[in-house]
């Protein structure tokens, strides 16, 4: 992407959680495309890991109401 300058450099595993991992990710982008340069690094680390099989967890919530009628 040429509105890259330097980078994306991982710079390595900053936070260990019990159910996540924070990696810190930089690059240097031309002024104000930090924000859509931002989102493509995601996006293109959301397809690596689709592609090697590695899921995503995102936390869900059932509610289950009672209208009365059970």
């Amino acid at each position: 992407n040429s509105d890259i300058i330097d980078g994306p450099s991982v710079l390595g595993i900053t936070q260990l959680y019990g159910n996540s991992t924070e990696i810190s990710i930089s690059a240097k982008t031309k002024p104000l495309k930090q924000f859509s340069i931002e989102m493509q690094i995601r996006k293109n680390i959301i397809d690596s890991f689709k592609k090697e099989g590695i899921d995503i967890l995102f936390p869900s919530c059932v509610i289950i109401k009672d209208d009365g009628n059970n």
